[in-house]
C-alpha cells in the first residue's frame, strides 16, 4: 500500500498505561517526522508522545516517554528513511553491484522515490566518528558484533574495524 506524496498519518504508541506503575499517561507533544520507505512511499508521520502522568523515571532518571512502536519498526529515530530503503540500496550495492546514479535511476522509475545525490552519500546508521551508531537498532547490534563491521548502505561503502 504506497501512501500519496503528502500525506499525514497520525502515529500514537499502542499502550497508552505506564510500563512502570501503570498509571494513566499524558501528551508530552506531538512531532513530524518525513519519512521515506518502500512499502508506503513518501508520508508525513504526525506522532503523539506520552509521558506518566505520575511522573515515573527510568532507573537512569529519564522520564518514561511512549512513542510508536509501528513506527520505530518502520524507520530509526530521527531518520527520514526507511530501514527497508536502507537494506535495498545495501543489496542493490553489494549483491547487485549497482553504482549509486542505477538505483536512484530505478527507485525514482519504479517506486516514485526522488533520491538526490547528496542523500545518498549520507552515512546511514553512523556517527559522526565513522562508528555504528548505539543508536538505532541496527548499529546497536553492529557494535555487540566482535569485528564491527560499519555498512553505510546508501553511500555503498563498507570496512571492518
Amino acid at each position: 500500500m504506497l501512501l500519496g506524496a503528502g500525506a499525514v498519518v497520525a502515529v500514537a504508541p499502542e499502550d497508552t498505561g505506564c510500563p512502570l506503575c501503570v498509571g494513566p499517561t499524558r501528551v508530552q507533544k506531538t512531532v513530524r517526522h518525513h519519512v521515506v520507505t518502500l512499502s508506503l512511499g513518501a508520508f508525513v508521520a504526525n506522532e503523539t508522545v506520552r509521558d506518566c502522568a505520575a511522573g515515573c523515571l527510568h532507573p537512569s532518571g529519564t522520564r518514561v516517554t511512549l512513542r510508536s512502536e509501528a513506527l520505530a519498526l518502520l524507520v530509526a529515530p530521527g531518520a527520514v528513511y526507511g530501514y527497508d530503503l536502507e537494506v535495498h540500496v545495501g543489496l542493490e550495492r553489494f549483491l547487485r553491484h549497482r553504482q549509486r546514479e542505477e538505483i536512484r535511476d530505478d527507485l525514482e522509475k519504479r517506486h516514485g522515490i526522488t533520491l538526490s545525490a547528496g542523500t545518498t552519500t549520507t552515512r546511514a546508521d553512523l556517527d559522526h566518528a565513522g562508528g555504528p551508531s548505539r543508536r538505532t537498532p541496527m548499529g546497536a547490534a553492529l557494535t555487540r558484533l566482535p569485528h564491527r563491521p560499519v555498512a553505510s548502505f546508501l553511500t555503498g561503502s563498507y570496512h571492518a574495524q
